[in-house]
């Protein structure tokens, strides 16, 4: 009886499992109207002359290197744990509770009242997560409410790719965390990602005019055959006397040394022609890959905008709310949507473009059956799902019209990106 009542009872949870299986699948199904022929948009581009690139150039350099020509961080002490003035409202992940004395523990770390001690230069050697605290740990607010949790890790606050100049403030106690600033952040990275750099070798890469950069993720660099690194698309390399050149750690002065670097096609001079042929490579590059917060196994909406942008030349801030400075601003604030379009279309050049909601930036790559379409990393589009705001997982970068997911059940009108634009950001016309 027990064994006949313990089948029935594996057939019924089977059989739920089943349906419940199913009930997903045909979910996961529904059709997310997105386009996959970027080639479609590719064509009669906007020409930047070779006056301009050189402009663009110049001003991307200047702001790279800014760190640099700091006497000292323009951080604050509020600025180097922050975090923990929030504390309260952050989480592990599921919820799970941080203690006590895991936030002492952190903010000792910190060790706020050295700020500015060291401020020196220095140079990112390995890709760098950059932390609002000195920690790896991830903190989340409450997952029940709606946008949050998973992957929103508020100790998550950008990345630096090799190569990147750094001014170093301080320390946290156990000396394996720095506290730095770079062209556009304050942050924490690992020590170990890093290499003080003397002053000569710094002037000499600031005074270089000859840069070329990564067209390519997950790229192995080598140095006589042997591989010595790993870049991503939007990584600069210094050429000197002809030759291509990265910085690594000297083993005996612990200090940023120059390297050679052997010859690769997907090393490209830089800034790289504004032309179909580039504009299609970095596009292929780009296009469905997984959403990364802050640079975190991926790229999130500004990071994708800012290394599309800059192979270009353009010097383009991390987050969406400072991209959303760069170039002529058209307000879409307090227009129809229909008002909205009609000015995308109207002023918007494909690939030269933002338009920027709170949160969230893309980029115009023009026109298809009447629509504009855009470029964009997104997590999610919101939804109603049994009488409550939630959230339909896209988790990628995608080319969709302003209205993605309207054909989800659940959608909401007013809460798409197109409702929601608040500005047009022309860059160039």
């Amino acid at each position: 009886m027990i064994f006949k009542n313990l089948l029935l009872l594996f057939l019924s949870v089977s059989l739920f499992v089943d349906i419940f299986a199913k009930e997903v699948k045909q979910t996961a199904n529904v059709s997310l109207e997105y386009d996959t022929n970027f080639e479609f948009y590719i064509h009669n581009l906007t020409t930047i002359s070779d006056k301009k690139l050189q402009k663009l150039q110049n001003a991307y350099l200047t702001t790279y290197f800014r760190a640099w020509g700091l006497q000292k961080t323009t951080a604050r002490k509020t600025d180097v744990a922050y975090l923990i003035n929030k504390k309260y409202s952050l989480y592990y992940e599921y919820k799970n509770t941080v203690p006590e004395f895991i936030w002492d523990y952190l903010q000792k770390e910190a060790n706020v009242e050295q700020l500015g001690s060291i401020e020196k230069r220095a140079i990112i050697i390995k890709d760098a997560l950059i932390k609002a605290l000195p920690t790896s740990s991830s903190f989340y607010k409450d997952d029940s409410l709606v946008g949050e949790g998973y992957p929103f890790d508020y100790n998550q606050l950008s990345n630096a790719y090799v190569n990147t100049p750094v001014l170093v403030s301080h320390l946290s106690l156990n000396k394996k965390w720095a506290f730095v600033e770079n062209a556009y952040n304050v942050g924490w990275v690992k020590v170990e990602n890093l290499a003080y750099i003397d002053d000569g070798l710094a002037n000499t890469l600031m005074n270089n005019k000859e840069f070329k950069m990564s067209i390519k993720d997950n790229l192995s660099i080598t140095h006589n055959n042997k591989p010595i690194n790993k870049v991503n698309l939007g990584t600069i390399f210094a050429v000197i006397d002809n030759k291509t050149t990265t910085t690594i750690k000297d083993n005996k002065t612990q200090k940023a040394k120059l390297i050679y670097i052997d010859d690769n096609e997907y090393l490209k001079k830089f800034p790289i022609d504004f032309n179909e042929t580039n504009v299609a490579m970095l596009i292929k590059e780009l296009i469905n890959e997984p959403y990364g917060w802050g640079g975190l196994n991926g790229r999130d909406c500004s990071s994708l905008t800012k290394d599309f942008l800059s192979s270009f030349g353009y010097p383009m801030q991390r987050n969406s709310h400072a991209q959303k400075q760069n170039g002529r601003y058209i307000s879409l604030k307090h227009k129809s949507n229909k008002a909205k379009k009609e000015i995308i279309k109207k002023y918007g050049v494909p690939f030269l473009s933002l338009i920027y909601l709170r949160g969230h930036i893309t980029l115009y790559v023009g026109i298809k059956n009447n629509e504009p379409m855009i470029l964009h990393n997104i997590w999610a589009v919101r939804i109603m799902k049994n009488g409550k705001e939630a959230r339909y997982k896209i988790g990628k970068s995608i080319i969709s019209s302003l209205e993605v997911g309207s054909n989800i059940e659940g959608f909401i009108p007013n809460q798409s990106i197109l409702s929601r634009a608040e500005g047009l950001i022309v860059l160039l016309r």
